[in-house]
């Protein structure tokens, strides 16, 4: 999470993975105002926040909106750009930081992280020629990139997930994602 990426000036773009990365962190209440106001003000803030634009060379490449819509209800909206972290990586990230909060920030329960060298160790050992022959044999006949659904890229951008929490949100010194160092 504290990567980001230099390209100008340059002839060819570079992962930068800076020391220390705050994440980006908002709070806002709407617990005050109707429940149609609140779906309108979430709306405008939910298209607001997707045209708002990551400077690849400022990392993280993520933020974060913790929005209060009643004492007991809250919305998360973390923001990432893809260069980041896919499709696959953002529910991981979701869990730990769920299991961070049930924790009260202890990250021992978190499961061990296996270093990113020993990923670029197991991409060098593979057969690059075997890997392209397979590909290009079990993707022949495409014309142009698809979706398995013709909703599917619809869905991806209003997806909401509810989680209940066993305890109530309440703002601490030690609130995760505010304090981690990513």
């Amino acid at each position: 999470l504290r990567a980001g990426f230099c390209y100008e000036h340059l002839s060819r773009p570079v992962q930068v993975v800076v020391g220390r990365a705050l994440v980006g962190f908002r709070e806002l209440d709407l617990s005050g105002l109707s429940e149609a106001e609140q779906e309108r003000r979430l709306s405008g803030l939910l298209s607001a926040d997707r045209v708002e634009r990551f400077a690849l060379d400022a990392p993280p490449l993520v933020r974060a909106l913790l929005i209060r819509l009643s004492a007991d209800r809250h919305r998360l909206v973390l923001t990432h750009h893809h260069l980041l972290m896919d499709g696959w990586s953002g529910p991981v990230l979701v869990g730990e930081l769920l299991r961070l909060y049930g924790s009260g920030g202890d990250a021992s329960g978190l499961a061990a992280v296996t270093p990113y060298r020993a990923y670029l160790s197991h991409v060098a050992r593979q057969d690059r020629a075997a890997a392209l022959s397979y590909w290009g044999t079990a993707l022949s006949g495409l014309e142009q990139p698809w979706f398995t659904t013709d909703s599917a890229a619809t869905w991806w951008r209003n997806t909401i997930n509810t989680v209940r929490l066993a305890s109530p949100l309440r703002p601490t010194s030690r609130t995760p994602i505010v304090s981690a160092r990513v």
